[in-house]
């Protein structure tokens, strides 16, 4: 009866899956998946999960403690990179049709939110070495040593221009944030000296990204 007075129309699509990689300015890879959900054409959610990733820069770090034992840190404890769940709120402007392409629409789109640190807190294992052992080949002890006080949060701004072809999504944008991905492991103390000193000092972190995705 309704659809004998009211021309009938498709189903809103109000899901947006996304997966977007991009590039930071700690010399560190992200990669993003995330769905948003609308309550309007105009705003919804987003939850998602970014994991991020050096993979260029400090792959080593050594040291010398008081009583002239050597130590180095190397290999996977040297690696640095980050687990993080992200929350936000998704702003989107009305969609324009780009002029002389047909069914490519162009919106503006604004998430400010928050990252969730999985691993706040690192434990590595550092290896020390008799001074006479240059090469620092043979360990004669080895210490597990905890950060303590890394980031558990960090809010982020992500920003970008979408195009919607169909179904498809196409964007490129970029993400500011307070996350240190360094974080984790700054306040590890080797015997009397701290691992802060051998890191890049804390900054902003600003990302670029590519991303696709697919709304249902």
């Amino acid at each position: 009866m309704v659809g004998f007075f009211f021309p009938a129309s498709a189903q809103k699509k109000n899901v947006d899956f996304m997966i977007a990689g991009g590039y930071n300015n700690a010399d560190a890879l992200d990669v993003d998946l995330s769905f948003s959900f609308f309550f309007s054409d105009y705003w919804g959610i987003t939850a998602g999960i970014t994991g991020i990733s050096k993979f260029k820069g400090e792959k080593t770090y050594t040291g010398i403690t008081d009583n002239n034992e050597r130590w180095n840190i190397r290999g996977e404890d040297a690696e640095v990179g980050q687990l993080l769940f992200r929350a936000a709120l998704r702003l989107r402007s009305p969609e324009f049709p780009l002029p002389l392409v047909k069914n490519w629409m162009l919106s503006a789109n604004i998430e400010p939110g928050i990252y969730v640190v999985a691993i706040p807190d690192e434990r590595i294992s550092v290896p020390f070495y008799a001074e006479e052992d240059i090469n620092m080949i043979n360990p004669t002890h080895r210490k597990h040593i905890d950060n303590e006080g890394g980031q558990s949060a960090a809010w982020h701004m992500k920003n970008y221009i979408e195009i919607r072809v169909d179904n498809m999504l196409f964007s490129v944008g970029y993400v500011l944030s307070n996350f240190d991905v360094y974080s984790s492991r700054r306040h590890i103390k080797i015997e009397e000296y701290s691992l802060n000193q051998l890191l890049p000092d804390k900054k902003l972190s600003f990302t670029t990204f590519a991303m696709i995705g697919y709304r249902f």
